[in-house]
Formats: structure tokens, C-alpha cells, sequence
């Protein structure tokens, strides 16, 4: 019986030697929350919230449509929006939402 045995912890010994040596590790798996088809069609049909700034128009540019404040901000002004009222320093008040880094105004009034 002996003579068996110790072959076989040989055997053992070189199978399974070598994950001892490796040491251990876990593998932990997470799952993101998956979101039903009602919640993502609720989650696209927020609208940003309109924001108020207030300045000194610093510049404006009739061909990009755009007005600079005395902020450093630069407001884009949707196509057909009459700038001829405007001048380079009068006050005004601009409502806009943002999208991406972009400030898009909807109105702008003077101040």
C-alpha cells in the first residue's frame, strides 16, 4: 500500500503544487442596475432647466449668431434671431439652457 501512496503524492503534489505556490485570488463580477424601456424613455424626455445670465455685451457676431458677455460666456442665439437691437456694451439678460458645454439661448432682452 505504501508504495502506491507515495507515487501518488508525487502526482497530487505536482498538480496542485503549483496553485498553492500561486496564492489565491478572487474574481468578483457586479452587474450595472439595468433600466426598464418606461424609465429610459422618462430618462430622455428631460429637458434641461432655462438659466438666466445677465451682462454687458462684450461682442457679437451676426454671421455665427452668438453674443459674448461680459462674463467670458459666449450664448448662441437660435437661427432668425434679430441682433440689429443689439450694441457692444449695453446691458442684457439672457435666457439659455446648456447643451453639451455650449451655451444655447432663447431669448435675450435688454436689461
Amino acid at each position: 500500500m505504501r508504495s502506491k501512496f507515495l507515487p501518488l503524492l508525487i502526482v497530487a503534489g505536482m498538480t496542485f503544487g503549483g496553485a498553492a505556490f500561486a496564492g489565491t485570488t478572487a474574481t468578483t463580477t457586479t452587474t450595472a442596475p439595468t433600466m426598464s424601456s418606461s424609465t429610459k424613455v422618462a430618462a430622455t424626455k428631460v429637458a434641461a432647466t432655462p438659466a438666466t445670465a445677465s451682462g454687458t455685451i462684450k461682442s457679437v457676431s451676426t454671421k455665427h449668431m452668438y453674443v459674448v458677455l461680459s462674463d467670458g460666456h459666449k450664448y448662441h442665439l437660435p437661427t432668425g434671431f434679430s441682433l440689429k437691437d443689439f450694441k457692444v456694451g449695453e446691458k442684457v439678460s439672457v435666457t439659455y439652457v446648456m447643451k453639451g458645454k455650449m451655451h444655447m439661448a432663447s431669448a435675450m432682452s435688454a436689461a
